[in-house]
């Protein structure tokens, strides 16, 4: 499910898992998992650095099959686990979208896990500073870049040993 808010600034994309809570917690915030999934269909991503704590930074590279590099990064702003983390969520300044176009900056993430049981409902929660920097990161397909991901996601829960569960 994909939403925006009133303001027009914020996107939200939900989706529900069939694994419990502690795994998907564990699988978007350790950086042994996060190759697996993230990123869109028919990409790779190496993890170049994850320091999963308040004021730690992150950079992802997702590479493409014509090796095009497509470089993500942040820094985690609050963690509370199992509930939530926040983080920021921008391009790598070594990063020039193929239409030229300026990239958006200043998106915070929030990513919160519901625990429904077996289940667990992950909601991204984009905040963009302006309505016209949401439409920006739109246009370049972070809708459909993060619902690809989140299939690899639940692909990749779906394959992981029931003693590897926490």
């Amino acid at each position: 499910m994909t939403s925006e808010d009133a303001a027009g600034t914020d996107l939200i994309i939900s989706r529900l898992f069939h694994a419990p809570r502690p795994l998907v917690w564990n699988v978007l915030t350790d950086a042994r998992h996060i190759a697996a999934w993230w990123g869109p269909e028919g990409l790779t991503t190496r993890v170049e650095r994850h320091e999963f704590r308040v004021g730690g930074h992150w950079r992802y590279v997702m590479v493409a099959q014509d090796g095009r590099e497509y470089p993500a990064e942040g820094m985690f702003i609050d963690i509370e686990p199992p509930e939530r983390f926040v983080t920021t969520d921008e391009f790598g300044p070594d990063y020039t979208p193929p239409d030229g176009g300026d990239l958006p900056t200043g998106t915070v993430m929030t990513v919160t896990f519901e625990s429904l049981g077996d289940a667990t409902r992950l909601t991204l929660h984009l905040s963009h500073r302006t309505a016209a920097l949401r439409r920006r990161h739109e246009e370049m397909g972070v809708l459909p870049g993060w619902n690809s991901a989140l299939d690899k996601l639940a692909t990749y829960l779906s394959t992981l040993e029931t003693e590897a569960r926490p």
